[in-house]
């Protein structure tokens, strides 16, 4: 049987950092986002339950009346990379509520620290800036975005080469598709 504690958030970045502390003679260090969603129809619908080692802070992307991007919350829970077994590990967690095609944004450090030529960053505000008042209604609509933002980061570039990692993922909530998913399971 499996520990449910283990099904958390919290408990999987744990058990990342036991595993990989002390690996190797150095410290192997990550950070990392990990996300539950609640798909259930009922109370606690859409209920994001997060925990974060170290990464970037993700956004959720409010959906307004007409379909667009509105506002974006910043997740902001903090806590240490996982890895290094000298650090009491620290990871923080929490939860928020998704209402129907609202928009979780997670992303790496790459994404954001991406350089243009003269060493401008391309930033997080401007990551917003790209996503506010888009149109993400359908999944078309969604990978649409998602090659926005490739593009903007491309663009700030200018063709120089990254220096990191880029990893961008976007979650849209739909307590539609959840619904049958959970249909269909049972």
């Amino acid at each position: 049987d499996t520990d449910e504690r283990l099904l958390t958030p919290d408990g999987v970045l744990k058990a990342i950092h036991s595993a990989i502390s002390g690996v190797a003679d150095h410290a192997l260090l990550m950070t990392c986002f990990c996300a539950v969603i609640d798909p259930a129809t009922g109370p606690g619908a859409g209920q994001i339950h997060y925990a974060n080692a170290g990464q970037n802070f993700p956004y959720v992307m409010w959906r307004g009346a007409e379909g667009s991007l509105d506002s974006a919350q910043i997740i902001a829970a903090s806590g240490n990379p996982l890895g290094d077994p000298r650090l009491t590990q620290n990871v923080r967690r929490g939860s928020v509520a998704l209402r129907p095609g609202d928009v979780l944004v997670v992303f790496t450090d790459g994404v954001v620290e991406r350089q243009s030529p003269t060493g401008k960053l391309f930033g997080d505000r401007r990551l917003r800036t790209v996503l506010h008042g888009q149109r993400a209604v359908s999944e078309r609509e969604l990978l649409a975005l998602r090659q926005r933002v490739v593009d903007a980061v491309d663009a700030c570039a200018e063709g120089t080469g990254a220096a990191d990692d880029l990893t961008l993922v976007l979650v849209q909530y739909d307590p539609d598709i959840a619904r049958d998913q959970v249909r269909t399971a049972s």
